[in-house]
């Protein structure tokens, strides 16, 4: 039995290689779903016998989907009516069943790591900042992309705010300063910083290179040094695997494991994973070892490091009510040590960005 060929929807895709949304028209083909931009530019084709759900879909619930030969990409489709449609062509979605993908993984873990797992399983109170640093950075990449494809579709569904900024002069100006901020001391890290229209002064790191900034910390920011300073300090944190660290303490390891092999828990712990690391607070000692990389960072860059404390110095003094936040702000208490210690890194560094790219960064969240 087919479906009409034109039978469209629009739906979110996420290719897997990044945490971008793409806005796509999915049109259901005789033979597999058409992807097509808005534009009408042609991105794929899923064939109907590759493809399956995510998680199982709830009454009034949106349909994800993925496909075996597509390698982590993800679409989303609004509208739970496509279901019917796309079981006539697949009638396995009438189930959500066991992938082979997700069978193919399981047994790599066994070959790979079953006595890590099994150690960590029994000592995790001991060892997490251990355990974090044996998981490979591709599957460390794969949980952040997991956190940030969450947090974004979260954030978007709240209205006109919470939209990812792709002002293309202010993305451009944010890239340049990652680069500068990139170096011996953030390792083989992919930096992934995006900025988010929340106004909420608040940033926050997720595993594997992943830096979410509010656009409210962009405007609170009086120096691109200012701005600059609190980025290396969350860089400086997924340096440390201190999220991956945070999530695996709070949500198990196995939660976690699964969450980046693409397990059976769906869209229960991806959604987990992201309320966890949206709302956790480091420790005081995540939080010194994350200044003091942060100075490294800056110092490699041959920028000013003083800008942090200018940072928080000038929120307390303004913003004494956001001492109760989550995040960086709760665990980021001004004191006279930090501030001198701080100092003590300034020496004579140059300016984070132009003036010119600095404002540009700034209007990033502008049309």
């Amino acid at each position: 039995m087919s479906v009409a060929s034109d039978l469209t929807f629009k739906a979110d895709f996420f290719d897997g290689q990044s945490a971008a949304r793409h806005r796509v028209i999915a049109t259901l083909r005789a033979s597999g779903i058409a992807l097509a931009d808005e534009s009408g530019k042609s991105l794929d084709l899923w064939r109907y016998d590759e493809i399956y759900l995510v998680d199982a879909v709830e009454p009034g619930q949106p349909v994800r989907l993925s496909c075996r030969a597509t390698k982590g990409a993800r679409l989303t489709i609004a509208d739970p009516s496509a279901l019917p449609c796309l079981q006539r062509h697949s009638p396995h979605l009438s189930h959500h069943r066991v992938t082979t993908r997700t069978v193919a993984r399981a047994s790599a873990w066994i070959a790979g790591g079953l006595l890590v797992v099994l150690a960590v399983a029994f000592l995790v109170p001991r060892i997490v900042p251990w355990t974090a640093a044996m998981i490979p950075e591709p599957w460390e990449r794969a949980l952040g992309e997991i956190v940030v494809e969450q947090l974004t579709m979260s954030f978007a569904s709240e209205g006109d705010g919470g939209k990812t900024c792709t002002n293309a002069t202010g993305a451009s100006a944010l890239d340049d300063l990652v680069s500068t901020l990139s170096g011996p001391h953030t390792g083989d890290f992919r930096f992934d910083v995006q900025v988010v229209d929340i106004s909420e002064v608040n940033a926050f790191a997720a595993p594997g290179g992943f830096v979410l900034v509010f656009n409210g910390l962009l405007e609170f920011a009086e120096s691109s040094d200012e701005f600059a300073a609190v980025l290396a300090h969350e860089m400086a944190h997924v340096v440390e695997r201190h999220p991956t660290e945070s999530l695996i303490r709070n949500l198990g390891t196995f939660a976690v494991l699964d969450a980046m092999g693409g397990g059976g828990m769906g869209s229960e712990i991806a959604a987990s994973l992201a309320g966890t690391l949206l709302f956790l607070s480091y420790s005081r000692q995540a939080e010194a070892e994350a200044d003091e990389l942060s100075f490294r960072i800056l110092e490699d860059a041959g920028l000013r490091a003083d800008g942090l404390a200018a940072f928080f110095n000038r929120l307390e003094g303004t913003h004494p009510e956001m001492a109760d936040l989550p995040q960086f702000l709760s665990t980021h208490p001004n004191s006279g040590e930090r501030a001198e210690k701080a100092e003590s890194y300034a020496g004579g560094g140059n300016q984070a960005m132009s003036n010119r790219a600095w404002q540009a960064l700034k209007k990033i969240c502008q049309s």
